[in-house]
Order: structure tokens, then C-alpha cells, then sequence
């Protein structure tokens, strides 16, 4: 609800496929349930995937699904050193 609140009032809501938020999944970061979810909609191998992530859970849980997808954007909350350890691309 709040995702789509925000695109729809910067008027972004219709460049998005679908929205995939915790309200979709039993489990949050850093399982990968997500990922598994998001990659199932696109019809695509979920090792295929670019997963741009701002938090050590959300690396995880994209380096864990399927095994090796390209991810990460680290920032200032990032712990870039604990990311690193969590095979950060």
C-alpha cells in the first residue's frame, strides 16, 4: 500500500511491471522468498537477475536465491565491510 501510495503521487505507479512489497511474502530479508516471487512474475532464471539492494539483509537475500544474482548499491547506512563478507558484487 505505502509503495504504491508513493509511486502513484510522483506519478511512477505505470513504469512498474508489478510491485513486490512484505505485504507479498511469508518471510522477509534476508530470505530470498522475494527474489524467488519477483523472478516467477518475470519468467526468468532468478540467477539472471540485477538486484539493486541498500541493506546488508536485502545482499543476502539476493546472493542467496538461486545462487548468484549481480547485486548491490551501497550508501551511507550500508555497512560496506559486513557486506563485503556477505559476498557483495
Amino acid at each position: 500500500a505505502y509503495a504504491e501510495r508513493l509511486l502513484a503521487n510522483h506519478h511512477l505507479r505505470g513504469q512498474f511491471a508489478f510491485l513486490l512489497t512484505a505485504e507479498d511474502v511469508a518471510r522477509s530479508k534476508p530470505d530470498p522468498e522475494i527474489y524467488l516471487k519477483a523472478a516467477a512474475r518475470f519468467g526468468v532464471d532468478p540467477a539472471a537477475m540485477l538486484v539493486l539492494e541498500d541493506s546488508v539483509a536485502g545482499i543476502t537475500a539476493a546472493r542467496v536465491q538461486a545462487a548468484q544474482s549481480r547485486v548491490a548499491r551501497a550508501d551511507a547506512a550500508l555497512d560496506v565491510a559486513k557486506a563485503r563478507r556477505t559476498a557483495l558484487v
